[in-house]
């Protein structure tokens, strides 16, 4: 899907629902500049995008367990604190994109393929990014000045974002420009469906991923309550919300 369509109306939502009735996730990702083969030094990757409803149970199981290793402790000293079954139907919410990394080897395969010999089990995993298309809330700044050149305030109330959900790597993997690898990808895919900006949230404890998001551009939104509160009543949540414009 070339350049950006002009206008997206609440009756409508062409981009996200467009996006979001995709079900052959190809279609994200064959049109993008970016390759999904990763080389760093001797290590080579090749990364698989999967809708959630193809997404094999072992493999589901493997990246929710790497959320709960990696960011489970961030979750259990939060306020919404760790809740294996919330946390379950998150990642299985319906829209939902995965991204999978794992060590290359011959031949390549496809998710929607038949042959179970054609699928890759999750011991061959290193890593995943998981994402949806959705409509997010404008901040302030950004409302006023659409407002500026739309009549129709009804239109300019959301904003077409691709969210982030989770990047998680195995220890293995990390240092070696895989994450950055997947959160281009991600974006890449974003700016083919024409959305406006990528976003995230984040715990405000978690430094080195705080740190590594706002290497690749990203920085607090308009809508974190760090942004919209100030930051004597923003220090009373756990979280901010980061965007990047794409």
């Amino acid at each position: 899907m070339e350049g950006k369509i002009e206008k997206v109306t609440r009756e409508t939502r062409n981009i996200v629902d467009l996006a979001n009735q995709s079900t052959n996730v190809s279609e994200f990702i064959e049109s993008t500049t970016t390759p999904l083969e990763y080389k760093c030094d001797e290590f080579t990757f090749k990364v698989t995008s999967y809708p959630i409803k193809y997404l094999p149970e072992d493999l589901f199981e493997w990246a929710f367990n790497l959320v709960k290793q990696n960011v489970g402790h961030f979750y259990e000293t939060s306020e919404i604190g760790w809740d294996s079954h919330e946390k379950r139907k998150e990642m299985r919410e319906p829209n939902t994109r995965y991204l999978i990394a794992r060590m290359s080897r011959t031949p390549a395969f496809s998710p929607f393929s038949s042959n179970k010999s054609d699928k890759y089990s999750a011991e061959e995993c290193v890593g995943f990014l998981s994402f949806q298309f959705v409509w997010e809330e404008l901040a302030n700044e950004e409302e006023t000045d659409k407002n500026q050149n739309n009549q129709d305030d009804e239109e300019t109330k959301e904003i077409e974002v691709i969210y982030c959900y989770e990047v998680q790597l195995v220890k293995s993997a990390r240092g070696k420009g895989l994450g950055t690898f997947l959160v281009t990808l991600m974006e890449d895919i974003g700016r083919r469906w024409g959305v406006k900006k990528s976003m995230l949230t984040i715990f405000k404890v978690n430094k080195r991923a705080f740190d590594f998001y706002q290497h690749l551009g990203y920085r607090i939104d308009g809508i974190s309550p760090s942004a919209y509160l100030g930051p004597k009543e923003g220090a009373n949540f756990d979280y901010e919300i980061l965007s990047k414009v794409l």
